[in-house]
């Protein structure tokens, strides 16, 4: 599990760091979770260095304001399932 509080680029890094280790953990490569996610290779590579903390800082502000952090951790989830829930029409939602 990885804390992320306070905002800033170092939040940014860590988790574009933590995304990267466990798609290495998963087998994953860049094109791989890419495509999956139907991105650029190049953003992901940019997100998981961390150069793309715009978004990110505003969210952590904004928990950060209402008293509320963001908590990285693993799905108890099978890979498959949560490969088909991103991948699905429905906003990658499939649970009621």
């Amino acid at each position: 599990m990885v804390e992320m509080t306070g905002a800033g680029s170092a939040s940014a890094e860590r988790l574009g760091s933590t995304i990267r280790r466990e798609r290495q953990r998963l087998g994953m490569t860049q094109v791989d979770l890419a495509e999956l996610l139907g991105i650029d290779r190049e953003y992901l590579a940019l997100t998981e260095g961390g150069s793309h903390p715009k978004y990110f800082d505003r969210l952590v502000r904004m928990l950060d304001a209402v008293g509320l952090k963001l908590i990285v951790s693993p799905k108890t989830l099978d890979v498959g399932i949560a490969t088909e829930q991103i991948s699905s029409t429905d906003g990658g939602d499939t649970h009621s």
